[in-house]
């Protein structure tokens, strides 16, 4: 989400914080979009994605684009990312603590929010000048979802969506 972001939104500062700031509130409010366009603009599709209406096509199709891209094939290279680091994540978990405060969101969203602020302002190696690459930050993504599947809020969460469909706001 962070690559497709950026490509979108172009400013001249290193370590933007308004693509991690957009990134953050598409995740943190589960916004669920309800169109193509709608997932292009949240930053879940690129514009280079292929979209299929007609559901019927869509194995066709994705069988058409493995076989194009299956002669030539190299693998995508790895991405660096000027983040915004310790001041980006500062400026969030100061807004996180507001809405806590006024009682907008529980104790384990906070929770939650601050872990994913973690990742998408580089972690404890990102920074403005300092770029990480697209494997740390998904290293530290996996470590962070990890450490909340077993937090018992967590499980509660998980069983109350999978048994109601609706999420639970523990």
């Amino acid at each position: 989400m962070i690559s497709r972001l950026t490509k979108k939104i172009k400013t001249i500062v290193p370590g933007a914080f308004p693509i991690i700031q957009k990134a953050f509130e598409t995740i943190g409010y589960a916004k669920v979009s309800f169109s193509a366009t709608q997932a292009k603009a949240y930053g879940y599709l690129s514009d280079d994605d292929i979209i299929v209406a007609n559901r019927d096509h869509l194995l066709s199709e994705a069988k058409a684009v493995v076989l194009d891209m299956s002669t030539d094939y190299k693998a995508p290279e790895l991405e660096k990312f000027k983040l915004p680091g310790t001041s980006g994540r500062l400026a969030i978990t100061t807004m996180v603590k507001a809405l806590v405060k006024t009682k907008k969101i529980s104790e384990h969203d906070a929770h939650i929010a601050n872990k994913l602020a973690y990742v998408l302002t580089g972690g404890d190696k990102g920074g403005p000048f300092s770029p990480v690459d697209e494997q740390y930050l998904l290293d530290i993504e996996r470590e962070a979802f990890i450490s909340l599947c077993g937090e018992q809020k967590t499980i509660e969460r998980i069983k109350h969506m999978l048994a109601k469909g609706k999420p639970l706001r523990n």
